[in-house]
């Protein structure tokens, strides 16, 4: 399944992409603001995607507008998190996997970038 980050995670990317693809999933990121012919990007990128996770604190308001105008068109609504919101993502991915992920790290390693 394809799961769509709009917003900037920077050193946390890593672990949302590791969460996932531990349980078979690829995680895409779109972290562009929007201007010109750039709704049509965003608008491709929604569609290439199963779920839109929408970091609210990471996310201009701008492009957090326009994802959710274009996600309720298409009658979806995305995942609001916080960038720092790991567990709610571990919880996300536990619920796509239908088992617990695991305690491989712990959120505030994660949380700062650092290798468990």
């Amino acid at each position: 399944m394809e799961i769509g980050v709009i917003g900037r995670l920077g050193s946390s990317e890593a672990a949302f992409r590791d969460l996932a693809s531990a349980v078979g999933h690829e995680v895409w990121f779109h972290e562009r603001v929007i201007g010109g012919r750039r709704p049509e990007e965003l608008a491709r990128f929604i569609e290439g995607c199963s779920i839109v996770v929408i970091l609210v604190d990471a996310t201009s308001p701008s492009l957090a507008r326009l994802a959710r105008e274009q996600l309720e068109r298409r009658r979806r609504t995305p995942l609001l998190l916080s960038r720092h919101d790991l567990g709610r993502f571990v919880g996300l991915m536990a619920a796509l996997a239908g088992s617990d992920v695991g305690e491989a790290s712990s959120e505030p390693m994660l949380r700062t970038g650092t290798e468990p």
